[in-house]
């Protein structure tokens, strides 16, 4: 494939422990009466297939226009401790606009409040299209561990909102966006292990 930014590391550690990742797009086709982005997708076609608008599966009062949801459940609950978590994001945005690329809303398990996220690019493609459908992706990153160490118990469910996103149909290429939440935890119970993350 194309490598259009370099790989550096972000996270790179020998413990004894595990790694967990995960995430949720946050665009869904829409076509009809139960076929609607909320609904879940389970057939075969492709996203230029359809057109593609916002999953929203909290509006949080009118503040998100997209959101969706995954869950965390650590192999041991009883000896884990979370050392590492980085949230990243990102999406195929055609307009030449990209301003808040870089911001999302993530709220933590059983939390009735969003924190505001405010990440890194990695990389944005505005500048360099690709392809001959005016594709700009961009990737953002944020360190989210200091939030998660702060809970009593990290698993459970995260919702992250507000990923900007082109939406509508795209030529061949299709559109798509979404998250993930990258996880390291320390187990003592566990064999020791390097764990090292980049970005690229």
């Amino acid at each position: 494939g194309q490598n259009l930014k370099p790989f550096s590391t972000r996270f790179d550690t020998r413990l004894k422990g595990d790694m967990l990742l995960i995430g949720n797009n946050i665009l869904n086709r829409n076509v009809r009466k139960n076929e609607r982005p909320n609904n879940a997708y389970n057939g075969s076609g492709y996203n230029s297939d359809f057109s593609m608008e916002y999953v929203n599966v909290d509006t949080d009062g009118g503040k998100n226009f997209s959101s969706s949801s995954a869950k965390l459940a650590v192999p041991k609950p009883a000896c884990y401790k979370i050392v590492y978590a980085g949230l990243y994001w990102g999406a195929i945005l055609q307009q030449t606009d990209r301003k808040g690329i870089e911001k999302v809303r993530l709220k933590l398990p059983n939390a009735t409040t969003y924190n505001e996220i405010t990440g890194t690019i990695i990389h944005d493609a505005n500048a360099t299209p690709i392809g001959n459908d005016n594709n700009k992706p961009y990737a953002c990153y944020a360190d989210i561990t200091s939030l998660i160490q702060n809970l009593t118990d990290a698993q459970g469910e995260y919702t992250v909102a507000n990923v900007i996103s082109s939406t509508g149909s795209n030529g061949g290429t299709g559109l798509s966006a979404g998250w993930s939440i990258f996880v390291v935890y320390e187990d003592p119970t566990l064999p020791a292990k390097f764990i090292t993350t980049f970005d690229g």
